[in-house]
């Protein structure tokens, strides 16, 4: 068994392991700017949270490389921690470590990601109703009156003051 590759391959998860805790941070601070309202300061956060991601996936190909030489069915943590069981003690724990701490930062993610999309959501219905408000204001009441003036809503024949004076 060949422990160099499975010792780069560990050096690739915990810089994968890096960046996903970066993105966590990124969602996180995504989630205060939503909270906050502030969508002008949406566009740089999501612009790292693509170049985290892109260096996320750039890492996920370097170690399904390397992993190709080791022949197994599928890279996943069980097969590797499966793979050094009995060879070396230490990956072995390492990769359990790494394991753990994947499907801790990757459930914080989900969450984190689905709290982001309800606000996002929330925001969307505010903002409609918003717009919604602001156009029934500026809407011309011209429909409330007939061809000759009168209110359609008020059969009373109430004259303006302009006839009135005249």
């Amino acid at each position: 068994m060949d422990t160099e590759v499975l010792t780069q391959i560990a050096n690739l998860i915990d810089e994968e392991l890096v960046n996903y805790e970066k993105l966590r941070d990124l969602y996180i601070d995504k989630k205060k700017v939503l909270i906050a309202a502030k969508p002008e300061e949406l566009a740089p956060i999501d612009e790292k949270i693509m170049e985290v991601y892109g260096t996320i996936m750039n890492l996920d190909k370097k170690r399904t490389k390397i992993a190709e030489s080791l022949n197994l069915e599928e890279v996943n943590m069980t097969n590797l921690i499966a793979l050094v069981d009995g060879v070396s003690d230490e990956l072995k724990e390492k990769f359990q470590n790494q394991k753990v701490k994947i499907n801790e930062v990757s459930n914080e993610l989900m969450l984190l990601n689905q709290r982001n999309v309800e606000l996002i959501r929330h925001g969307l219905i505010i903002s409609d109703r918003m717009l919604n408000t602001i156009v029934n204001a500026f809407t011309p009441q011209a429909s409330l009156y007939d061809g000759s003036g009168k209110n359609k809503e008020n059969e009373s024949t109430n004259i303006s003051t302009v006839v009135k004076d005249a």
